[in-house]
C-alpha cells in the first residue's frame, strides 16, 4: 500500500512537471533579426566615439579614485604609541 501511494505521488509529480514545462518551451518563438544598414560620415563617427571614450574614461577614473579613497581611508591606522621591550 505504501509503495503504491509513493508510486502514484511520484507519477503525479512527474506528469505535472511535464505539463508545466511544455508551454514554457513553446512560448519562445524564434524572432528573425533585421539588419539595418546606415551610412555615417567617418569624421563625425570618430568624433562621437572619441568623446564617448573620454567620458567613460573620466567616469572610470573618478569612480576608481573614490573607491581607493574609501578603501585606503579605512585601512590606514596612525598610532602615537611607543612600544618598548622590557
Amino acid at each position: 500500500m505504501l509503495t503504491r501511494n509513493l508510486l502514484l505521488t511520484a507519477l503525479a509529480a512527474t506528469a505535472s512537471l511535464h505539463v508545466l514545462a511544455e508551454p514554457a518551451a513553446a512560448e519562445a518563438p524564434a524572432v528573425p533579426k533585421v539588419i539595418v544598414e546606415r551610412s555615417v560620415e567617418a569624421p563625425s563617427f570618430r568624433a562621437e566615439i572619441e568623446s564617448y571614450m573620454r567620458e567613460v574614461s573620466e567616469r572610470a577614473r573618478t569612480t576608481i579614485g573614490e573607491d581607493l579613497r574609501r578603501e585606503l581611508g579605512q585601512k590606514v591606522v596612525i598610532s602615537n604609541e611607543l612600544r618598548t621591550r622590557g
